[in-house]
């Protein structure tokens, strides 16, 4: 996600946070209209709104958006955003009570960062979230 989407998502600004993304997206469609490729901040944008929809548990558009961010992001080989949307992907998952699925899209986003070429810094990503998924699937099993 971007560095705004983030801030505003982390200071609870959940209706700012979607508009930014809604607003990137609707620019953006101008310019894939154009290239025929969506450029990488459409997968940011959708990333982002998935998100926003996660938190405000509108769980099915959220999947549609955090999927359509990992379509985008896959071409590019970015791979901390395909990390972030596989996050919020294993989150949707997991709240919709499909805890192989989460667990399954948390096993891609770690697969990702296995890669010698990744920086230490999202190897460190990496160790990070997979606590925070060992975690979330734990406290969804009781």
């Amino acid at each position: 996600m971007d560095s705004l989407g983030k801030i505003l998502l982390e200071l609870g600004e959940l209706r700012q946070a979607g508009e930014l993304h809604q607003q990137i997206l609707t620019l953006a469609e101008k310019q894939t209209l154009q290239t025929w490729q969506p450029p990488p901040g459409v997968g940011v944008a959708h990333c982002g709104l998935a998100v926003v929809l996660y938190e405000r548990n509108d769980l099915k558009t959220a999947l549609i958006h955090a999927e359509k961010g990992i379509e985008i992001f896959k071409p590019w080989g970015i791979t901390e955003h395909l990390l972030d949307s596989y996050d919020v992907l294993a989150r949707i998952k997991l709240a919709q009570g499909d805890v192989s699925g989460a667990l399954s899209m948390a096993q891609t986003a770690v697969s990702l960062v296995q890669e010698p070429q990744v920086p230490d810094w999202l190897q460190a990503m990496k160790v990070a979230r997979k606590a925070a998924w060992k975690y979330l699937l734990h406290s969804n099993q009781r």
